[in-house]
């Protein structure tokens, strides 16, 4: 079983994935005048809640054994 921390790290992964795909989404949309759109603003508060999940991610600590 992998550890907590480990686990964490793959959590932090699929998000900065998940982040990485709207952002190329969203991307794919400029110049298109798409990014007038309610499409696009939708994709930009997905992009920015995933970056507010990942920046509170930096801060979970686990405790120790025994509850340390």
């Amino acid at each position: 079983m992998a550890s907590r921390a480990n686990r964490l790290q793959e959590a932090i992964n699929t998000v900065e994935e998940l982040q990485e795909e709207i952002f190329s989404w969203k991307q794919n949309m400029e110049g298109t005048n798409l990014e007038n759109t309610s499409k696009y603003e939708q994709l930009q508060e997905c992009e920015d809640q995933l970056q507010e999940v990942l920046d509170a991610m930096e801060y979970v600590e686990f405790p120790g054994a025994f509850g340390r």
